[in-house]
């Protein structure tokens, strides 16, 4: 009965009878007749899900073609890339209309525009550039000569560098962090190209549309200028006043001090009385008291009495309370038994039960429909605690996990290397991957970053078959587009991972973790292991600019974003 549900966002595939294409008609801006748009709801791998758009118009024959994101990203990124050859023009890069390119060298800037973003390369951005500035140049040079031979220099100089006669560096600033730009050397690290990522700035979130609005502060100064104001205008009623009260100041000094010493008068009669009468009060008030100590005397005897009563009752109640007592004894064992039971269910922190599955609504990341992810917080020995979350859609089956770190970041940078000497043993080993750790393997060149699996809560061994399949499903390394050697060098890596997973081949792994939240486990813990080293380093400030510390404040930030506002 149940109809398959289709996903929203599918797999990139040249060999699937049904691309999923949606056909739209829209209007040309060019011609104003009617003609077709094209969209593709796909995902690219080891990039994210996009938009592909495409326009044809029958009539005048006009295209073009974008590129959009389906969401954006939880941090800005930055991409740095030094053009030095041929294979360096040809990178693939995808701009988002968010993104801001920037050449240092010849001092361009290209903004972010309102329209779609786009897949190029290099050398497209800058002939993009050379369309754009040559369309009018022809017009310029009638109506603004200076304008149009400074145009001229300019075109000159990006001629220079689309033939590589100079050097120069592309800056991809992305703050919806939906930019890219190719790495060929992948999966070992590009010395040309840096990738940055970054805590988007109030300005930036505003800029997004991810920003709330702000509530409209009163400003102060406004009420103190109504204040002082207020001030002058007294002052200025009281200096016309003074005049008119020095011409009687005698007569009314004469007057209220003949009133004064009648009043004085008056006042000495009024306090002799009341003297008197509290004399009297005071009187009565200790008559009163000792009526009231007779009383209190009275009964002290009959509390005494009374006491005397109640002593057999007391032993009574003695004798039950030592009963009580035994019978509290027998009951000891079971109740610290609950104790420790309760202790070991209960979280001491975070109120979690350790053993619950806390489950809580979401949406599917391929279908977007309603899913239910289950999360745990695990307690690994020797170490710290970690958050697992796991989504299971029950419309299109899919299926994702992540790891977090309970314990938030480290106070230092945590590297740790693991030799592997007995495959049985080393390649079961517990590992936690954070999604800021970096992966290498310097005997086989490979160096994976924390984007490309994420965070991982896995084995060794199930690390190393992530990494192979990561590489081997990627389409640009790959795939049909991907080139020759590229593929041979592909192919000799994946068969020198098939090796280390069989363990037919001994390597150490480096996991190099910024944040300090990944982990191996120690096979001889608590003592040291001869084959796992960790060690603690200091961050650097790129380092500590990529997971947001530098700018990061937790006091007076209300203060701050108003200000800015100002």
């Amino acid at each position: 009965m149940d109809e398959p549900v289709t996903p929203i966002y599918v797999d990139l595939a040249s060999e699937s009878d049904d691309p999923h294409v949606t056909v739209v008609p829209s209007l040309c801006m060019v011609c104003h007749n009617m003609g077709t748009t094209r969209l593709l709801m796909t995902r690219i791998p080891h990039y994210k899900e996009v938009i592909l758009t495409s326009f044809e118009c029958e009539d005048c024959g006009n295209r073009n073609s974008g590129c959009q994101t389906g969401r954006v990203g939880e941090k800005g990124v930055r991409y740095r890339l030094e053009v030095r050859e041929t294979h360096d023009l040809a990178r693939q890069v995808v701009r988002s209309e968010h993104a801001t390119v920037n050449i240092p060298e010849l001092e361009l800037e290209i903004p972010p525009t309102s329209e779609k973003g786009e897949v190029t390369t290099v050398e497209g951005l800058l002939h993009q550039t050379q369309e754009g500035l040559t369309r009018d140049q022809e017009a310029r040079r009638h109506l603004q000569p200076q304008v149009a031979q400074q145009i001229d220099t300019f075109l000159h100089r990006l001629t220079a560098c689309v033939t590589l006669q100079e050097h120069f560096t592309v800056i991809v600033d992305d703050p919806s962090g939906n930019s890219f730009v190719e790495n060929p050397a992948v999966p070992q690290k590009d010395p040309r190209l840096m990738v940055n990522t970054y805590q988007r700035t109030h300005q930036q979130n505003h800029t997004l549309g991810l920003a709330e609005e702000e509530v409209e502060v009163v400003v102060e100064e406004v009420i103190e200028e109504e204040e002082e104001g207020e001030g002058e205008k007294e002052e200025k009623e009281g200096e016309e006043r003074i005049p008119e009260e020095e011409a009687k100041g005698e007569e009314r000094i004469r007057e209220e001090e003949e009133t004064k010493v009648k009043e004085k008068g008056g006042r000495v009669k009024e306090e002799e009385a009341s003297v008197k009468d509290d004399v009297k009060k005071e009187e009565v008030r200790v008559m009163e008291d000792e009526a009231s100590v007779k009383e209190e005397e009275a009964s002290v005897k009959e509390e005494e009495r009374r006491g005397k009563e109640d002593e057999a009752s007391v032993k009574e109640e003695e004798a039950s309370v030592k009963e009580e007592e035994r019978r509290g004894k027998e009951d000891e064992a079971s109740v610290k038994e609950e104790e420790t039971s309760v202790k070991d269910d209960v979280k001491d922190e975070g109120g979690l039960v350790k053993d619950e599955v806390l489950v809580f609504p979401t949406v599917c990341d391929r279908c977007s429909r309603p899913a239910n992810t289950n999360m745990k917080v695990i307690q690994i020995p020797y170490f710290k605690e970690v958050i697992i979350m796991a989504l299971h859609c029950d419309e299109c089956g899919h299926r994702t996990n992540e790891v977090k770190s309970g314990a938030g970041v480290g106070d230092k940078g945590r590297r740790i290397t693991l030799t592997i000497t007995h495959p049985q043993s080393d390649l079961t080993r517990d590992v936690l991957k954070s999604d800021t750790c970096e992966l290498a393997i310097p005997e086989l060149e490979l160096c994976v970053g924390g984007g490309l699996i994420g965070g991982k809560f896995t084995t060794v061994e199930g690390l190393l078959k992530d990494v192979r399949d990561d590489l081997a499903g990627n389409p640009f390394l790959a795939g049909d587009s991907a080139q020759h050697q590229r593929k041979r060098v592909l192919d000799t890596l994946l068969h020198d991972l098939d090796k280390v997973i069989m363990g037919e081949r001994l390597v150490s792994l480096t996991l190099d973790d910024p944040a300090g939240n990944s982990y191996v486990q120690n096979l001889y813990a608590p003592d040291p292991d001869p084959n796992l080293t960790t060690d603690e380093y200091t961050r650097t400030e790129e380092q500590n600019d990529d997971l947001g510390l530098t700018h990061m404040n937790t006091e007076d930030y209300l203060k701050e974003e108003v200000e800015e506002e100002g």
